[in-house]
């Protein structure tokens, strides 16, 4: 019913406001009218993408008398979804005008992904990267790197069939901050640091479409071989794959 009010509410705004299928190749199924949104996730999941570990139980709320609660007071799950959708004015002045009806209703976040996919993945960590620069800078002098690193490694192989990525573009990704994860580190102990100091365990995460994981770690460990990263950012940069502990991640490379 959420999606229902904000389609309506958008087409209050854009009347030619259009949720559009996820696949880019396919022409329907389109939702002009709110009242078209499909109930039935099977259908709605042509025109919304939700997660895979997407659940939609009541959750108890945090705090110390949690297990006291009874089931009716359990709160609703908080669902993060992603769409495409066609409109004729600014997207973003259409977002921000529904924003608090939105929120009204129950909504939290609604706003333009920059990274244009429905799966994003982190394939690469920059550690020892100062994570206060400017994102948009640090993705150019990465989308240098990298293209230095192809070109380098196309031309001294020669077009050899082991390095397949020379005639590829770089693939579009983003710098995401958060917490390495870190397998068998107990982060509670640091819950009730100040939050500068939380922030300095913080590093910068190289995020893409789960499609090209592979090909940005590859590009990645070839300019570290080539020793492409130091000119550009430093000798205490070390970018390094994520670490990966599910077993059903097999587009990603185990650390």
């Amino acid at each position: 019913m959420g999606i229902r009010l904000m389609l309506k509410e958008a087409q209050n705004v854009d009347k030619h406001f259009t949720i559009m299928p996820l696949d880019a190749g396919e022409e329907e199924p389109r939702l002009v009218e709110h009242t078209a949104v499909p109930l039935n996730h099977a259908d709605l999941g042509a025109n919304i993408s939700f997660a895979p570990n997407v659940s939609f139980e009541k959750r108890k709320p945090w705090g110390k008398n949690r297990g006291e609660l009874e089931e009716s007071d359990y709160l609703d799950p908080e669902i993060y979804f992603s769409f495409v959708f066609s409109c004729d004015k600014d997207p973003e002045d259409i977002l921000a005008r529904i924003k608090q009806e939105w929120r009204k209703h129950g909504g939290n976040r609604l706003q333009l992904m920059k990274l244009q996919t429905h799966n994003p993945k982190g394939s690469v960590v920059l550690y020892h990267m100062h994570n206060g620069g400017h994102k948009g800078t640090l993705v150019a002098e990465g989308r240098r790197i990298l293209e230095k690193a192809r070109d380098e490694e196309d031309a001294d192989t020669m077009g050899d069939e082991g390095f397949k990525w020379g005639t590829y573009p770089i693939p579009e990704f983003d710098l995401n901050l958060k917490v390495p994860n870190i397998p068998g580190q107990d982060s509670k102990r640091l819950g009730k640091l100040p939050w500068q100091m939380k922030n300095q365990r913080k590093a910068l995460h190289v995020n893409c479409d789960a499609r090209h994981v592979k090909h940005l770690q590859d590009l990645w460990q070839i300019a570290k071989d080539r020793k492409l990263v130091e000119p550009m950012w430093g000798s205490q940069v070390r970018p390094s794959n994520v670490i990966v502990t599910h077993r059903d991640e097999k587009d990603r490379t185990r650390t």
